[in-house]
């Protein structure tokens, strides 16, 4: 997109050429797909934060000063904890699991950590 001033007001796309528009309109379903996938990931890690309170703070290897198990966890919890587990979940998962091929498959392998074993990649 053409770079404007701040504040100058709204592009005048009327004005501009049918592939202008289409690169305007491509970066606008861009961000609405964007902040719809962000609502989605932000209900499930609500959803297993309230209906799998012990599962999330289990997996949850961290501190926090208010920490207090006995309460429903936050979002934020839920998502360390599952950031915690991609680990072991990744070590348990069998080679032709769809969600590990998939990081082994786009994962740098300079920047692989060891116990991903990229030498058993699933054909």
């Amino acid at each position: 997109m053409k770079p404007i001033r701040k504040g100058s007001g709204d592009q005048h796309l009327h004005h501009e050429t049918a592939t202008y528009r289409q690169h305007v309109q491509r970066k606008l379903d861009a961000y609405h797909r964007y902040a719809s996938l962000a609502c989605v990931a932000h209900g499930l890690l609500l959803h297993l934060a309230i209906n799998f309170p012990e599962a999330v703070w289990h997996s949850f290897r961290s501190w926090m000063r208010t920490m207090d198990t006995t309460r429903v966890p936050s979002e934020h919890v839920a998502a360390e904890a599952l950031r915690m587990d991609l680990p072991d979940y990744l070590l348990r998962a069998p080679v032709a699991d769809l969600l590990r091929k998939m990081i082994v498959d786009n994962v740098d392998p300079d920047l692989a950590p060891p116990w991903l074993n990229l030498d058993k990649r699933a054909a």
